[in-house]
């Protein structure tokens, strides 16, 4: 696909940028967050899937009151175990 500038000089690309530069971001970190954590939530899902629904709102409240003091589902060095 060709671009050619005449296309590009008649968009208006005013509500798009505030003139100010963005953060660098690594590569990595937009993968960990696009990616490989929403994996991680999805193959959860698929595991629960085969549970009764009394289990899953049992465990999900159990994760709920966990996230109220910070729960990092991330952080590969913390471990959480669920009562439930």
């Amino acid at each position: 696909m060709t671009i050619n500038r005449e296309s590009i000089r008649k968009i208006d690309f005013k509500g798009v940028t505030t003139g100010k530069r963005l953060a660098a971001v690594h590569p990595g970190e937009v993968l960990l967050k696009e990616f490989i954590e929403p994996m991680y939530l999805l193959a959860a899902l698929e595991r629960f899937e085969k549970l009764p629904a009394a289990k899953v709102k049992q465990i999900a409240l159990e994760i709920a009151v966990l996230g109220m003091s910070g729960l990092d589902y991330a952080a590969s060095e913390k471990k959480y175990r669920l009562n439930a």
